[in-house]
């Protein structure tokens, strides 16, 4: 007769985890803190991202004292994120990529998925791809986690177009597909990660992509696994699949790319993910453009042009990188009037797309558009490209 009054005072003083939004604790008792996040659970510990995480019990606030800066920041980050000041988020979160970076769990997942969306609306799209993978690392073997840890943050002025795909891991404005640019030779010359997981080949198929723009000739062993492999219905897997498959059916040897456009042709099942269908198209044009025979060149350039045509939104980024490559390719072709057209229909998406930078757009023959002023008359610097080693046009 006295077990349940015993219970009921062990629960009654038992220190709880206080959450922030009010958000509901995990059941039972915290069992440890990190800089993971704070493992509470009682018979299935989860992770409990410190952005979320609003006092410790007692017991834990002197170890959790090492991580009070951490969580205060992430807890900044989140609510810049969510009001859309991706300035300042970008500012609090930078100091803790290169601390997280090959970590498991929310506080990395925060932290990636933050600054590639922060880098991504300033056009740094290359430095971009580093918090992307360490967001998919992060999640890659992550222990289960609590409500929302982990989580992209909704943003009250979010693009989708800049949040990575739950099923396939993919950002629909970060496609494997470039021009060659100072900052995309820098990227085709940084090092891979040496991993055997899935993100590491994503990785190495990004790098590839930039060094064959580059000029270089890439390892491309890796992507040929992914593409010659066999399917799986595991959407991270086809995720893997589509990006190698884009970036072989550039940069292999003419077999290769075959191979390649075959295998992005069978991905058209993912096509109710716009994006994907944007990525396919562009990327079989992108890879005709590599054939010798005019006529392949010329149904190259109509493949990508579904792209602007029919997907604009689902990917801007791609809008702007296939009418750029198409006006060359029209006027490497002869048909200077064709080209001319699909040129001025690229300036007329403004001046901040990276293809700005690609020789044979700074070479046209005319200035790039003038970039908008701002209220007090000078150059909106929102306007002006951020990359890294990438000087505006």
């Amino acid at each position: 007769m006295l077990a349940l009054p015993i219970a009921l005072v062990a629960l009654a003083t038992q220190p709880e985890l206080a959450l922030r939004g009010h958000r509901e604790a995990p059941p039972g008792a915290v069992s440890a803190v990190g800089v993971d996040g704070v493992s509470a659970g009682s018979d299935a510990p989860v992770l409990v991202g410190w952005d979320i995480v609003a006092e410790l019990p007692e017991e834990w606030r002197e170890p959790g004292r090492e991580w009070a800066e951490l969580a205060d920041a992430l807890w900044r980050a989140r609510v810049r994120l969510e009001r859309g000041d991706f300035a300042l988020a970008e500012r609090t979160l930078e100091p803790w990529l290169p601390k997280v970076r090959g970590r498991r769990g929310p506080t990395a997942m925060l932290v990636g998925d933050g600054l590639l969306r922060c880098r991504l609306r300033r056009g740094a799209r290359t430095s971009a791809i580093d918090a992307w993978l360490t967001w998919l690392a992060a999640g890659d073997g992550s222990p289960a986690l609590h409500l929302d840890s982990g989580r992209p943050v909704a943003s009250r002025s979010e693009d989708p177009a800049v949040v990575p795909d739950a099923g396939l891991g993919l950002v629909p404005e970060l496609p494997p597909m470039w021009l060659d640019t100072p900052a995309v030779r820098a990227l085709g010359e940084a090092a891979s990660p040496e991993t055997s997981a899935s993100w590491g080949v994503l990785a190495q198929a990004y790098k590839a992509s930039a060094a064959t723009e580059g000029g270089s000739t890439p390892d491309l062993a890796p992507l040929l696994a992914a593409v010659t492999g066999p399917a799986t219905a595991d959407l991270r897997s086809q995720g893997v699949r589509l990006v190698a498959a884009v970036v072989l059916s550039r940069a292999g040897d003419a077999r290769q790319r075959d191979q390649a456009r075959g295998v992005l042709l069978s991905l058209s099942a993912l096509d109710e993910r716009p994006w994907v269908e944007a990525w396919r198209r562009a990327a079989i044009g992108r890879s005709l453009l590599r054939e010798p025979e005019r006529e392949r060149r010329l149904e190259g350039v109509l493949e990508m042009l579904h792209v602007p045509a029919r997907l604009p939104e689902a990917s801007p980024y791609l809008t702007g990188l296939v009418l750029a490559e198409s006006a060359v390719a029209m006027r490497e072709l002869g048909d200077a009037a064709a080209g001319e057209r699909l040129y001025q229909e690229f300036a007329a998406l403004g001046d901040t797309h990276p293809a700005w930078q690609w020789a044979p757009i700074r070479g046209w023959g005319r200035a790039a558009p003038a970039r908008p002023a701002a209220s007090n008359g000078t150059t909106d610097p929102a306007a002006t490209p951020t990359e890294p080693g990438v000087p505006p046009p």
